[in-house]
């Protein structure tokens, strides 16, 4: 069966604009000063995202959402190296289904998604013209490519949701100061986000165990380099210590190079700045010197 070319472009044309219409709920406009406006998406019911370098520094903001719905928005955190800022909504909007796009391949469509000042949406359609090495953020340890599109960077679109061509989010955009577009990836996003609200909201870090203070077994203190530390005595179910393989019984020496013998150096290390970050434990088990890396985690609440 052949097409026509009227018929190709007319496919192309209805899909692109299922993709709009489907992503539609997820946007939101973040009034920012009078007759002016940024995008976000509505990233959980109560938080919206957006392009940290546009959103002025408030107490609270005037979010709109889907259907000329306004509602109040607080600061709920910030990352600047990922350009990452999140606001929390005082009235939940609806749930919205976002889905993880796959890895981003050069030369694949992008619809890049902008939001009106009544939050109906704007777009885009373009490729992915490179993976954009030189602009990375900081997450765990790690740079984190960005994605350029084949696009001049425009305001109205920061902040705003990138799809690919099967509607998955690819990530948000942003516009860099050398005229690029640029987007955020998903997975930049989904990691850098709960340490920055965790920040804000006053959390520290977690790494789901107990521990009580024990001295270092003689014999073992040549290997220890030290008379004491910290005996786990029991861990949390699928905790950030159980995970990297931690058991009771393991005696903790230091993270990241610093003893943890002083009562109040692991509060000190835990940090909400540390959330989201690897670390290297050092730790005796049954007379031998490991080390161990682990990611920590937001602490719980209650």
């Amino acid at each position: 069966m052949s097409f026509s070319l009227t018929q190709v472009l007319t496919g192309l044309s209805d899909a692109v604009a299922g993709l709009v219409d489907q992503a539609a709920p997820m946007l939101a406009a973040i009034r920012t000063t009078p007759g002016h406006h940024i995008s976000g998406i509505i990233w959980q019911p109560d938080v919206i995202i957006t392009a940290d370098q546009l959103l002025q520094a408030r107490d609270s903001y005037t979010v709109v959402l889907a259907g000329g719905i306004l509602v109040a928005a607080r600061p709920a955190g910030r990352d600047t190296a990922n350009n990452l800022a999140a606001l929390r909504l005082e009235t939940k909007a609806g749930k919205v289904a976002i889905r993880t796009a796959a890895p981003a391949r050069v030369g694949a469509f992008a619809l890049a998604l902008g939001a009106t000042a009544e939050a109906n949406p704007v777009a885009r359609l373009t490729v992915i013209h490179r993976l954009d090495t030189a602009r990375t953020g900081m997450l765990n340890g790690m740079t984190m490519d960005m994605l350029a599109l084949d696009l001049p960077p425009n305001t109205s679109d920061d902040g705003g949701p990138v799809l690919d061509a099967t509607g998955a989010l690819l990530g948000m955009s942003i516009s860099s100061a050398t005229g690029q577009a640029l987007v955020v990836p998903h997975s930049a996003i989904a990691a850098a986000l709960p340490p920055a609200i965790a920040v804000a909201r006053g959390r520290r870090g977690w790494l789901g165990l107990s521990l009580q203070p024990i001295a270092v077994p003689e014999a073992m203190r040549p290997v220890a380099q030290q008379d004491a530390g910290r005996m786990v005595v029991n861990l949390a179910s699928s905790g950030p210590a159980e995970q990297a393989g931690i058991r009771t019984g393991d005696i903790l020496l230091s993270l990241d190079g610093q003893s943890i013998n002083a009562p109040r150096t692991l509060r000190t290390f835990l940090s909400a700045e540390r959330i989201g970050h690897y670390i290297e434990v050092a730790l005796l088990r049954e007379g031998t010197l490991e080390k161990v890396r682990l990611a920590v985690a937001v602490q719980p609440e209650g």
